[in-house]
């Protein structure tokens, strides 16, 4: 697993809530795993948790962010800490 300090908590959203990563919305693509994932601390309940590496594309742009479902539809996004 990659090291925790490469990556920054950003936010919780509700699925299917926009949430834009250098303007695409997350939640109008599909995701794919990079096979990449990391342990973090869950910034609500301060438990471990392990975030998995998705990767979305539009045309040219792709972007990598963590993701994780905390709850019921309620997801925690990260980002790398240099935003590539």
């Amino acid at each position: 697993m990659e090291p925790t300090a490469h990556w920054n908590f950003q936010t919780s959203v509700i699925d299917g809530h926009r949430y834009d990563i250098d303007g695409l919305n997350v939640w109008d693509f599909d995701w794919k795993s990079t096979g990449e994932s990391f342990s973090a601390n869950d910034p609500i309940y301060n438990n471990t948790i392990i975030v998995v590496v998705y990767e979305i594309s539009s045309g040219t742009r792709s972007v990598q962010f963590g993701a994780v479902e905390v709850s019921n539809l309620i997801w925690l996004i990260y980002q790398k800490a240099d935003n590539s």
